[in-house]
């Protein structure tokens, strides 16, 4: 137990470690701590969006990346008509849990056909949409001179700035700086709502239901619970929070990203409710809150100390291969876990 409990921490030591070789390498670490805060809402709801899925037995939702084309849809379809501020925003949102609701349920559907392979078909099916989307930017007919190619005047460009509509419209909300930190308290403010509202869906009956439905399915439909039909509520719910998450991410990115870009979010988001402490059919808001900081504070800080300790043309190089083997050790963690159990 001891040995896996330090398993589990390493990765905190890790980052604790890079912080402190900063401050001793003289890199000024409160910009980098203040970015730390700033990702936590920015990339937390992705990882939140995988609870409801977890929770209910089928493992990750590795086709996150359908309800993410659900958001840019949404994001694109209000930029082209103009719509910016606050009220472009909110627009955005609720077009955004429409087109993830609909979509939600067509990907619930084939889901819940590949019963008892939902991580693998959603795998495939994340990977799948990608280049159907892609087929998307290509041909819709929007005239946005913003967002489409300038020659050709159409065709959406693969990254559009947000600047003039909702450029980090929730991150400015309300900020104050506290001994050099910067801490954006309206944008973690929005982030906390996100979670209290999944937090109160889990107590509720529909969430016990998922719960229990996580824990042992034999004895749910046993109990007369229509497994199919929690399931379906844990995968929509599942579409619309990651379909909200790129609204979060991309207004504090400050760009729009499409094409291939949504490729790789879920396993990034895996990895981090992964380290936050997750198991196999469980997670819950802290799991997503420590992992998130933990994974994302690690990448923070390999940037600067790469551009110190390395060449400068091989940073980005460091970071994919930090990033990967930070992926890695997560599953690595959640295999080590596992054959514990199966021991116990």
């Amino acid at each position: 137990m001891k040995k896996f409990k330090l398993q589990k921490n390493v990765l905190l030591i890790f980052l604790l470690v890079m912080i402190a070789v900063s401050c001793y390498m003289g890199i000024p670490i409160r910009p980098l701590l203040t970015d730390m805060l700033i990702r936590l809402p920015m990339n937390g709801v992705f990882v939140l969006s995988l609870l409801p899925m977890l929770n209910a037995g089928m493992g990750f939702n590795f086709g996150m990346p359908v309800g993410i084309i659900a958001g840019l849809i949404s994001i694109s379809t209000v930029m082209n008509f103009e719509i910016t501020g606050v009220k472009g925003f909110l627009c955005v949102l609720l077009l955004t849990i429409l087109i993830s609701f609909v979509f939600g349920r067509i990907y619930g559907r084939i889901l819940i056909k590949a019963s008892g392979t939902e991580e693998i078909t959603g795998n495939f099916l994340g990977l799948s949409i990608i280049p159907l989307s892609c087929i998307l930017w290509v041909t819709i007919p929007f005239d946005n001179p913003v967002m489409v190619f300038p020659i050709a005047g159409k065709g959406m460009r693969p990254k559009i700035g947000l600047e003039g509509y909702f450029d980090k419209i929730i991150e400015k909300i309300f900020q104050i700086k506290i001994g050099g930190i910067m801490i954006p308290v309206g944008y973690l403010l929005c982030f906390f709502i996100v979670c209290v509202i999944i937090y109160i869906i889990f107590k509720s009956n529909i969430g016990q239901n998922m719960l229990a439905l996580g824990e042992n399915e034999a004895y749910c439909e046993i109990m007369g619970l229509q497994s199919n039909k929690i399931k379906m509520t844990a995968i929509v719910l599942s579409t619309i929070i990651a379909g909200v998450g790129i609204c979060f991410y991309s207004q504090s990115y400050g760009y729009l990203e499409l094409y291939n870009a949504p490729k790789a979010i879920a396993f990034s988001a895996a990895s981090a409710l992964l380290i936050g402490g997750c198991t196999e059919h469980n997670g819950n808001i802290l799991n997503v809150i420590v992992g998130t900081l933990i994974f994302h504070g690690i990448l923070v800080f390999s940037v600067p100390l790469a551009n110190e300790l390395v060449a400068t043309e091989l940073t980005e190089i460091t970071r994919s291969i930090l990033t990967n083997v930070i992926i890695l050790f997560a599953m690595f963690k959640e295999t080590k876990k596992e054959k514990n159990v199966e021991k116990a």
